[in-house]
């Protein structure tokens, strides 16, 4: 008789657990999918800034916003946006990553690659255009942008809009 009404409480327990950890964590889980495809200097999203600097020293240029900063890097074709908003799980970690150096790769993407292969690329990786008012295209709150000349890619920023960052205005 237990084992009757056992068996659909554990099962819907599960499945509340599944679903907390999704909400909650989801960002996580989407970064840890995404950082595996960028080959950037070591750099990877989410990563602190004091571990940025510890790998490619420090910045040219140290750009201050609303929300976040900017450390660039020109010399060596790399740009990192960061969050100083201490409710954010960026908080001084790496929220976007935009390359304009041929050595540097996002999902298998370089510098001068055709479009329409990057196109074809980007959709394989579940990366859609969805998201009415941003550019570029989404896998959930993940994003790539790419910047173009003609038909040939001169720059690619992959990002993540943190949950809570993006429903404020600065």
């Amino acid at each position: 008789m237990y084992k009757k009404k056992l068996k659909p409480i554990l099962s819907l327990m599960i499945v509340s657990l599944g679903i907390f950890i999704c909400c909650r964590y989801g960002q996580y889980i989407l970064v840890w999918q995404v950082n595996p495809k960028i080959h950037a200097n070591g750099i990877k999203l989410m990563m602190p800034a004091s571990k940025v600097r510890n790998l490619i020293g420090e910045e040219d240029e140290y750009i201050q916003g609303f929300g976040g900063y900017i450390l660039s890097y020109p010399s060596k074709g790399l740009r990192l946006t960061l969050l100083n908003d201490e409710d954010t799980d960026f908080y001084h970690k790496v929220s976007e990553i935009s390359i304009s150096s041929p050595e540097y790769t996002l999902f298998d993407i370089t510098i001068d690659e055709d479009f329409k292969k990057v196109l074809n690329n980007i959709h394989k990786h579940g990366f859609k255009r969805e998201k009415p008012g941003y550019p570029g295209y989404w896998k959930g709150n993940a994003y790539i942008i790419i910047d173009t000349d003609s038909d040939k890619i001169k720059g690619i920023t992959i990002g993540m809009k943190d949950s809570v960052s993006s429903s404020r205005t600065y």
